[in-house]
């Protein structure tokens, strides 16, 4: 540790013990210091709570699936059921485009995609991409509406002479039911 000299420039200096000394902090200073400390911490609080808030509110919401169950009639009307998050949601069917001949009744099943919720299904649908509106034998259309939901639908009982246009189909939410009901 180095020491200090009184600042005589005769060699006769000794050392003093000025170096043990702090100097004295007044209690206006130290107070102003614990406050600013205070302020700071206040502030880094507050930016991290209004963080926190941000992200909770723009927590992105996960769409999800449901099961579809469509029947038909040879007019292309309809019902059917929307099994979504533990409940049954009856449906009303308009719109299809029928063509083929001896079939009185028609079964599509399927999945609903990119919902937020059951009400997202609501809507008048159309192709996803071109030509796959159409459900013939052992093929799957795609159909998107105005809300983005998405149907993946095939028929269940269709022939190889027999076609459905869902291109224009319109779906109605006629009410909801628990699963376990």
């Amino acid at each position: 540790m180095a020491e200090r000299y009184n600042g005589s420039s005769t060699g006769t200096s000794r050392p003093t013990a000025s170096y043990l000394h702090y100097p004295a902090i007044n209690s206006t200073s130290k107070k102003s210091s614990n406050v600013c400390d205070l302020r700071w911490k206040a502030k880094c609080a507050l930016v991290i709570v209004l963080a926190l808030l941000l992200i909770g509110a723009s927590k992105p919401t996960y769409a999800e699936s449901g099961r579809i169950h469509i029947t038909l009639d040879k007019s292309g009307i309809g019902s059917g059921n929307l099994f979504y998050e533990t409940q049954k949601y009856g449906l009303s069917i308009s719109g299809v485009k029928v063509s083929g001949f001896r079939i009185t009744r028609i079964e599509l099943t399927g999945t609903a995609l990119n919902l937020g919720s059951a009400a997202d299904i609501i809507g008048t649908y159309t192709g996803a991409d071109a030509g796959v509106s159409t459900v013939e034998h052992a093929k799957t259309a795609r159909l998107e509406n105005p809300k983005g939901a998405v149907l993946e639908i095939q028929g269940v009982n269709l022939s190889r002479k027999f076609t459905l246009n869902l291109d224009g189909i319109t779906i109605k939410i006629l009410g909801g039911q628990t699963s376990e009901q």
